[in-house]
């Protein structure tokens, strides 16, 4: 009887453990996870708008949305992988704005971040990009599971004399941990 309970136990700890590595992270709520069409669904219920100009001039495997994040208008990046359709990644990007602008909405997001995700150095890396300070978050479930990352960061146009002085632009990155890995892995395969 011992061993029969012993050996449930262990099986019903193995189940739980299997289904919480399943945990996605979460964009707007969203779990970045899923078909593209479904994906897009989703968005476009929370107010988002399909921008099928701006997807046409980017490469295959990533979507581009109008939507509002944070307050802020944004467009919005949903990357899949090609053969599976499976998303991975998104990304809000408030863009065409000045450098005062894009410091303050960084600390606005930062702050939230912070709140959400934790500001401990095990949760949250600080480091620089361009120049600026760039920081990334790490979003993990209950039982400290990562389950996907959040980089910070704001750049300036390459051309900056086209937008200037509103040529800069924030960054808000959300990364898939488990489709992240699947979506590499196949890239390795194909190699």
């Amino acid at each position: 009887m011992k061993k029969l309970l012993f050996t449930l136990c262990c099986m019903i700890f193995a189940i739980a453990s299997f289904a919480q590595s399943n945990v996605h992270i979460k964009f707007m709520g969203i779990p970045v996870t899923g078909t593209i069409a479904q994906f897009q669904a989703k968005l476009v219920a929370k107010g988002c708008t399909y921008n099928k100009v701006a997807s046409a001039s980017i490469s295959n495997g990533t979507r581009v949305f109008n939507g509002t994040f944070v307050g802020n208008k944004v467009d919005i990046y949903v990357y899949y992988d090609t053969n599976t359709k499976i998303v991975y990644r998104t990304k809000a990007v408030v863009s065409g704005v000045s450098e005062d602008i894009a410091e303050q909405e960084y600390s606005k997001v930062k702050n939230l971040l912070s709140q959400k995700y934790g500001s401990d150095s095990e949760d949250m890396y600080v480091g620089t990009k361009d120049g600026k300070e760039s920081v990334s978050f790490i979003s993990a479930n209950d039982e400290g599971e990562i389950n996907g990352s959040i980089d910070l960061f704001i750049t300036q146009d390459e051309e900056s004399w086209i937008r200037a002085p509103y040529n800069y632009n924030l960054h808000i990155d959300y990364n898939d941990r488990i489709n992240t890995n699947k979506h590499d892995s196949q890239q390795l395969d194909e190699i």
